[in-house]
């Protein structure tokens, strides 16, 4: 079975997510230039994850990114070798190449931190210009006195741990749909900061973890 038939068949039943199936060429795409990197990671799990990303608020492009950047994470976030193996006794070519996958972990592990750095300073940086409400829209039928029913829409949102509610009229304004879209292109990109940071913890972990290995070695 040739890779490109190998995703499809793993994907094929996801396409009833609406976002998966909008995006899913490049899901597809993705997966495919990490498939070799992603080894033995349960794919359908990673993808279901990743559609909780996928943002209807956002554009196409930036959609894209995040589902490139969900996958690379996955792909290539974390040291491959079991640390605490390489203390058994090895022969000395052994030895040197332990050392150097060692090394080439460190590498690309101190890179990823460098990436991931970046990132949230970029995220943090959006976060900082984006003018938004917080809450929800509500459509409410009230039932008039000539006994028709006539539809409204209130501000549902929460305040010192309670639920709030403001009236907002039979229309909504531009400017607060603005404003709620803001709101949840905050949360998703707040969601993505925490997502970041337990990467990071994880990573400066095994980064510790190599270095402590590498010095038992030499």
């Amino acid at each position: 079975m040739d890779k490109v038939t190998y995703v499809d068949k793993i994907l094929e039943h996801l396409k009833a997510n609406p976002k998966i199936a909008k995006y899913y060429l490049a899901i597809k795409n993705a997966i495919l230039r990490h498939l070799y990197d992603l080894g033995d990671v349960d794919i359908s799990s990673i993808v279901q994850s990743l559609a909780d990303y996928i943002d209807s608020s956002l554009s196409d492009e930036e959609n894209r990114k995040i589902i490139e950047e969900y996958i690379s994470r996955y792909a290539n976030g974390y040291a491959r070798l079991d640390y605490a193996e390489i203390e058994e006794s090895m022969e000395s070519t052994e030895l040197i190449s332990t050392i150097d996958s060692i090394i080439e972990d460190l590498r690309r592990l101190r890179e990823r931190v460098r990436e991931i750095d970046k990132r949230r300073a970029l995220i943090a940086e959006k976060i900082g210009k984006l003018l938004y409400h917080k809450g929800y829209l509500e459509r409410k039928p009230i039932r008039g006195r000539n006994g028709k029913t006539y539809y409204y829409w209130y501000l549902r949102y929460y305040e010192n741990g309670r639920k709030r509610s403001k009236y907002v009229g039979k229309e909504v304004s531009e400017e607060l749909e603005r404003l709620l879209r803001n709101w949840r292109r905050y949360k998703m990109l707040a969601k993505r900061l925490r997502e970041l940071q337990r990467e990071l913890e994880r990573i400066e972990k095994a980064i510790e973890r190599a270095d402590r290995a590498l010095w038992g070695v030499v």
